[in-house]
């Protein structure tokens, strides 16, 4: 009689979970409502492509789903059925039952993965930043390649302590400097960028003093001064004052366009590597996020070395 019935039971739950799934209402009219009462509270969403996939019962009356950002960042919610409790999910469910052994062998693989995958990111970045500003040996074992933005204040706080790790490490390191102006909240660091280019073109010093005087004055820099005090910076310096003007102040003439095209080229650079904010680092394809310390940056210089 027990199994009887038990049999039943199943029978019946099998039957009734059907309808279940089949109300769930996944019509684009209840996922447009969701996509607009999300840009309404998230305003950073306003211009992005967002879509809400199809969503499944979880029981309890909730439901699951999943909102993707212009067709790549997913973000996985909890609602009920009328949306009215409508939850971001931080992280899936994660598996914790593996064993020590098991935790270490996935480590090992982790590590040869992430060790792949700074190896392709090295061999890719090397060539295309060979002919950019640089410090220290073209034929260097160890190559920093750093995405900055001259107006960015945290690229100022990074460019010390860059300087600390270089002169640390001196001899087998490289650091080669790759523009990446975030205009929409840096009004001048475009400017900036290309006006360094064009000094870089005559000379890798000049450079160097557009460099450090950008973000030495920084405060003191805006739109309208910046060529004028990129002009009193390279006072000193042995180039063609003239020549660079025309580079970084004409956008009619063609150094002003290469210029700007280079900009442009290491931007998409940046972003095809997974950059997406100022300072970003990789030294030997790993990378570093924003003005960290030196100790990490240190950290995967001995590492880098260990793996040569």
């Amino acid at each position: 009689m027990i199994r009887q019935t038990f049999s039943i039971a199943l029978t019946l739950l099998f039957v009734f979970s059907i309808p279940v799934q089949a109300q769930i209402d996944n019509s684009n009219e209840r996922k447009g409502r969701i996509v607009d009462n999300l840009k309404h509270m998230f305003p950073q969403l306003e211009d992005r492509n967002v879509n809400v996939q199809d969503l499944s019962e979880v029981g309890e009356g909730m439901q699951r789903g999943a909102f993707v950002i212009d067709g790549q960042q997913q973000q996985a919610f909890l609602t009920n059925e009328d949306d009215t409790q409508f939850y971001l999910i931080a992280a899936g469910p994660f598996d914790v039952s593996k064993t020590q052994a098991e935790l270490a062998e996935a480590r090992e693989q982790r590590e040869e993965e992430e060790r792949q995958k700074a190896m392709e990111i090295h061999a890719k970045l090397k060539p295309a930043v060979a002919d950019l500003p640089g410090k220290g040996p073209k034929d260097a074992p160890i190559t920093i390649v750093e995405f900055s933005d001259f107006q960015c204040p945290y690229c100022a706080n990074a460019a010390q302590t860059v300087n600390e790790v270089l002169a640390k490490n001196e001899g087998d390191i490289r650091l080669v400097y790759v523009h990446f102006p975030l205009e929409s909240i840096h009004p001048w660091a475009r400017a900036a960028s290309i006006a360094s280019s064009c000094a870089s073109n005559q000379s890798i010093d000049a450079f160097w003093t557009l460099h450090d005087a950008y973000f030495t004055d920084q405060k003191e820099i805006d739109s309208a001064n910046i060529i004028e005090r990129s002009e009193s910076y390279l006072a000193s310096s042995e180039i063609d004052i003239d020549a660079w003007k025309a580079c970084s102040s004409d956008p009619e003439s063609a150094e002003y366009k290469a210029a700007s095209s280079l900009v442009d080229t290491s931007l998409q650079l940046g972003i095809e590597n997974g950059v997406n904010s100022t300072p970003g680092f990789f030294i030997n394809g790993r990378f570093i996020s924003g003005a960290q310390p030196a100790d990490l940056f240190q950290e995967l210089i001995d590492q880098a070395r260990a793996e040569l």
